[in-house]
């Protein structure tokens, strides 16, 4: 377990126990009974927001005390009494307050990096997003649809941070998820191999593909160039099942290490704005 001063914590996203985005650490209180720490949303001129002072004095007209409660807090007492929820439109950027949390609530911190940029996660045992929303939590078997999937940042209660959502795979009794890897992999990708082997199979593929990176010329890729070199192939229209293909070609210089890990789809947790496994 790794313990984060407030500056090392700061700016991290905060998600709630159903993978919904809560907030942004933006603070840390300390009083006699815990520590507590502070979530705010960014919210752009001409964004809708709850309207605070109006809401609690709605709220205070019902003889609830509401002088030092939250956003999130007042929003979920207006849900329960059958308020509806005020809005007012901001006219400049501003980060609100939107909730304060005991660190009893947290269930997992985590750092990780993409490209040269440190970011961060906490993840709440709470469905402090959803009860905000005004959302039923219910547990329910999450589906394994790619248009749902991809892209996503994948979390581990167990092992933090693992990457993104890369594709819904097939396993023996049932399917898997495919995740690309966040931490950064020395190695190359073989790129000569591939398309040698891909002109025994389809010469006006390897034509394409060749067009890209001229294989005489580029024999191996680095890895770190791999997103760009997807991409590229991805405008031509090449199959996805051909760009999978990829994947088999890539050396490592960690032995043993890949570049994407398999999960059981019964390891799923949550799919919601990110993914939560086992």
């Amino acid at each position: 377990m790794k313990f984060y001063d407030y500056e090392e914590l700061r700016g991290f996203n905060v998600y709630d126990s159903i993978g919904l985005y809560y907030g942004f650490v933006c603070g840390v209180v300390y009083r006699e009974d815990n520590v507590y720490v502070k979530a705010c949303i960014r919210v752009v001129a001409e964004d809708s927001v709850p309207d605070v002072d109006l809401l609690k004095k709605m709220l205070s007209s019902k003889n609830i005390s509401v002088e030092d409660e939250s956003l999130d807090i007042l929003v979920s007492l207006a849900r329960e009494h059958g308020l509806d929820i005020p809005y007012k439109v901001v006219d400049q950027n501003i980060d609100l307050v939107k909730g304060i949390f005991p660190v009893s609530e947290i269930e997992l911190i985590d750092e990780y990096y993409e490209g040269a940029m440190r970011k961060g996660v906490v993840l709440l045992n709470t469905p402090r997003e959803a009860l905000y929303r005004g959302r039923k939590v219910e547990a329910s078997s999450p589906i394994p649809l790619p248009e749902k999937i991809v892209g996503k940042l994948v979390i581990s209660k167990k092992n933090g941070v693992l990457g993104r959502a890369y594709s819904i795979v097939i396993g023996p009794g049932h399917p898997g998820l495919r995740v690309k890897r966040l931490k950064e992999l020395k190695g190359y990708i073989s790129w000569l191999k591939f398309l040698s082997d891909i002109k025994k199979r389809d010469p006006i593929l390897y034509e394409k593909l060749a067009a890209i990176k001229d294989p005489l010329m580029h024999r191996r890729i680095a890895l770190e160039e791999y997103e760009l070199l997807v991409s590229e192939i991805r405008k031509r229209n090449i199959p996805e099942k051909i760009i999978k293909e990829i994947d088999k070609y890539i050396v490592s210089s960690e032995e043993g290490f890949s570049l994407f890990v398999d999960i059981p789809w019964p390891k799923i947790f949550v799919v919601n704005e990110i993914i939560i496994v086992e």
